[in-house]
């Protein structure tokens, strides 16, 4: 079913610590999942994501992990959703754990927001003033239990992955305020606007349907057009209140060919050894894509419905009459990343981006000791993050790994070893 979409801007001017942000949009009138973010990087400053949603009711929430809000105590963060044509739907800076505001589309410009003359103005409430930010976690773990990221151990299959009871599992946050994505496979970013469908286009909705095994934390999804490697869209963090339970969201799509992909931390699937977990794609009814049964990913291809693979509006490329010319990236820097695994390896991933899209991405690293990633890359900045699903990096208490990042003539970039969910670094690679 086509439907006509109108765009908008969530525009974040973070604090000190954009890391601790993310936003939803939900539907108001069917509790549907529009659109959200990813976990963003740490040191941003600015970003404005563009979002295009069909006439109807909608709420926005934003959250804050240590719930201190953007603003004031780590410097003057606040955010706004405007049309495309500035006039402002939502803003706020100032709040605690969470804030959510109701709005409708298309937008009336009768009933745009007027913007205050400093970020503190947006509230006059002094208590929502934001608290200190703990030194510590909110939760610390006590010191003779260690807690188990699911009701019973993990599971110990495969056995090579992770002992019964797991290597350090990271506190909890206050329920309210969402964990933060599985890192084994890489995050993305949202869509540029280039990538979306402008405010008279339409697309078509498509219902994806994840019922959860007994382990919803390993689980997690993304849509990328076929060919390319951004993701459009990726599924929310689950956590154990999905334990066996149905899920699902709607997406927009442009017509046109997809690949969907379903990762599990575990390499064991959602069916059948923890529950009997399936997932499903349908456009308005009609199932695209089902499964539930694979092991570290499966990827499955489908297209929107109507769409004619046969048309093409690219030009027939003539036979050259002379070798074409080489069009290799001979001038790229050759960067080596060393990796050298603790006890497990499957938790440890890598990715690097560049302007906020990630360009690089590790492979699993399942049964692997020690590994050497030769990378080659077109100058530019870029930022290397390492992840570690049970956030207690690669060293001391399952072995002594460490990693580092090289130059083709031996330079060191970074090297680490100590680190918790993950650790970035930027990299300029020079003309």
């Amino acid at each position: 079913v086509e439907v006509a979409t109108t765009c908008l801007f969530v525009n974040l001017y973070f604090d000190k610590h954009s890391e601790d942000t993310s936003w939803i949009i939900k539907d108001t009138d069917g509790g549907i999942v529009m659109d959200q973010s990813l976990a963003y990087d740490a040191g941003l400053t600015t970003v404005s994501p563009q979002v295009c949603l069909p006439e109807g009711n909608y709420e926005f929430t934003i959250y804050d992990a240590y719930e201190d809000g953007m603003c004031c105590k780590w410097g003057d963060g606040v955010y706004n959703v405007t049309s495309t044509s500035g006039d402002i739907i939502v803003m706020g800076g100032t709040f605690g754990s969470d804030e959510t505001t109701n709005f409708t589309m298309p937008f009336d410009p009768a009933d745009s927001l007027s913007v205050p003359s400093t970020p503190t103005d947006i509230f006059d409430d002094e208590s929502l003033s934001p608290t200190n930010r703990p030194t510590v976690s909110p939760t610390p773990l006590p010191t003779t239990v260690i807690p188990t990221p699911s009701p019973t151990p993990l599971p110990t299959v495969p056995p090579t992955l992770n002992p019964t009871v797991p290597p350090t599992p990271p506190p909890t946050l206050n329920p309210t305020v969402p964990p933060s994505p599985q890192p084994t496979a890489s995050p993305m970013q949202n869509p540029t606007k280039e990538d979306l469908p402008g405010p008279t286009d339409s697309c078509y909705f498509l219902d994806v349907n994840v019922t959860l095994d007994q382990y919803p934390s390993d689980t997690r999804w993304e849509i990328i057009p076929k060919g390319e490697t951004t993701a459009l869209f990726v599924s929310p963090p689950y956590d154990n209140s999905l334990i066996f339970l149905p899920d699902t969201q709607s997406v927009c799509l442009k017509g046109g060919n997809y690949d969907f992909i379903i990762y599990d931390v575990y390499g064991d699937g959602i069916c059948c050894d923890w529950g009997e977990g399936s997932y499903q794609l349908a456009f308005d009814g009609e199932v695209v894509v089902n499964g539930g049964s694979f092991g570290l990913s499966e990827t499955k291809p489908f297209t929107t419905p109507g769409f004619d693979n046969s048309v093409t509006t690219d030009p027939p490329v003539p036979s050259p009459t002379t070798d074409p010319p080489d069009t290799s990236p001979s001038d790229c820097h050759n960067l080596f990343i060393n990796l050298n695994f603790d006890q497990y390896p499957v938790d440890t991933s890598w990715d690097i981006s560049q302007g906020g899209v990630i360009v690089e991405t590790s492979p699993s690293y399942d049964g692997a000791t020690q590994v050497t990633e030769e990378l080659c890359l077109l100058p530019g900045d870029y930022v290397f993050t390492i992840y570690d699903v049970y956030q207690d990096g690669m060293c001391c208490k399952w072995g002594e790994g460490n990693y580092t990042i090289t130059t083709d003539v031996q330079v060191v970039i970074k090297e680490g070893a100590e680190f918790g969910a993950s650790e970035s670094t930027s990299i300029t690679l020079p003309i």
